[in-house]
């Protein structure tokens, strides 16, 4: 049964609870004007002719819209004051709802209340954020049953505009990092990695779209595929066996010290999608010790190449493999500075504090099942069989991300062991 890890961005702090940090004066100034929203709203809505209570009830007594009905009864139940401000219609609904309570004979004071109230809401709105949808962005880092949805919300907005910009998007990015001891090295690991898209097709025509950049190692230590050839050869892959869509078929140009490949052929629309899931082993690939103390991190990562709507990151590493560690997760904007090392400080300003999470799998490819691929165990197992590893001897991690942002870098981190 895989179980989440307690763990997110490291060293970033997620809510407001819990922590020993008093409020700050913004979250103050919200609150209370949550709670005056709260109890004046109430007052309206108990003076109404019959009480109404529910969305359906109140756009009858008021004549407005529905969701302005639910919105403010949503809002006015809400314990948090916080939740009060983040929840409630904006200022002009709120003083149309005022002017039809009005007219149905609620109390004058109370009506003259709630207009005031709704002056301090608009005045929250100009000062503290400039406009109501940077004021959900201050109020969801704050308020995390808020969090997750403006989250997903603003993701998949950045997800669909670079998507029909690009013309290009893909369902799922999937990569799986392998990671063995090495045979020739007591003082690295082997890692192969397992990676690609499920339902890549263009979005507008005339698009190139470049599947992946590969660089082949050095001539001591060259990259070579799951069954044993080249890496720039990946036309025939093993892998498309294990495809659900019909195998993608790339073009590939060489550049001297790697090649770029290229989605063929000028199909657009749903009916063209296709997958590819492509393998790269490369021997002695991450150090088995820690550098030194300050430089304890070793990670894996991936940074999707197109816009996607979920990545899937597994990690599997043998048991001899930083035994004991558990991972953690760090997400880095690479728009400006490029990919980032976990053990870099200066790095740490372009993290990006977001709520994703860590599963555990367990032992064993039996743990590893993925409902957007059927045949994935099968793949490792394949894998596994190709390159000599008893995957029964390895544990997983995973990382889920929907809307993954397009040149974000999710980095999986353990900690080694250091040097004998």
């Amino acid at each position: 049964m895989a179980r989440i890890v307690a763990v997110k961005n490291l060293g970033l702090r997620h809510d407001r609870f819990g922590h020993e940090d008093p409020p700050s004066h913004v979250e103050r100034r919200i609150a209370a004007v949550g709670s005056q929203l709260a109890d004046r709203f109430s007052k309206v809505l108990d003076d109404l002719p019959g009480r109404p209570r529910r969305p359906n009830e109140l756009t009858d007594t008021l004549g407005v819209n529905r969701s302005i009905s639910g919105r403010l009864l949503t809002a006015t139940d809400a314990n948090d004051p916080l939740a009060v401000v983040h929840t409630i219609p904006g200022p002009d609904p709120l003083r149309k709802l005022l002017k039809a309570a009005r007219r149905k004979g609620v109390d004058a004071a109370i009506i003259d209340d709630a207009e005031s109230t709704v002056r301090e809401l608009e005045l929250l709105i100009r000062e503290v954020a400039g406009d109501r949808p940077a004021l959900d962005a201050i109020i969801s880092s704050l308020l995390p049953t808020a969090r997750a949805k403006f989250e997903l919300n603003s993701k998949y907005t950045v997800f669909r505009g670079t998507s029909l910009i690009k013309g290009v998007m893909a369902d799922t990015w999937l990569h799986t990092a392998m990671v063995h001891p090495s045979a020739k090295s007591d003082q690295h690991h082997d890692v192969a990695h397992l990676y690609g898209t499920l339902g890549l097709r263009r979005l507008r025509p005339g698009i190139g779209i470049k599947f992946t950049y590969k660089q082949f190692g050095t001539p001591k230590q060259p990259w070579r595929t799951l069954d044993g050839r080249p890496a720039e050869q990946s036309e025939g892959n093993e892998l498309d066996q294990f495809c659900t869509l019909r195998p993608a078929v790339l073009t590939q140009t060489n550049t001297g010290e790697g090649a770029i490949f290229a989605l063929a052929g000028d199909a657009i629309g749903p009916q063209s999608a296709v997958d590819k899931i492509v393998s790269e082993v490369r021997p002695q690939a991450m150090g088995r010790f820690a550098a030194d103390a300050p430089r304890n991190r070793k990670s894996l990562f991936v940074s999707p190449g197109i816009p996607v709507k979920a990545l899937v990151f597994d990690v599997l590493l043998h048991e001899d493999v930083y035994p004991g560690a558990e991972p953690g997760l760090l997400i880095y904007d690479t728009t400006v500075e490029g990919m980032a090392s976990v053990n870099d400080p200066a790095r740490d300003a372009d993290r990006l504090d977001l709520r994703e999470s860590l599963v555990v799998l367990g032992r064993g490819i039996e743990q590893c099942e993925l409902d957007v691929m059927p045949k994935y165990q099968a793949m490792l197992g394949r894998a596994g069989d190709l390159l000599g590893w008893d995957l029964a001897r390895f544990r997983g991690y995973r990382c889920t991300i929907q809307y993954p942002m397009h040149g974000s870098q999710a980095c999986m981190v353990f900690t080694a062991p250091p040097a004998p």
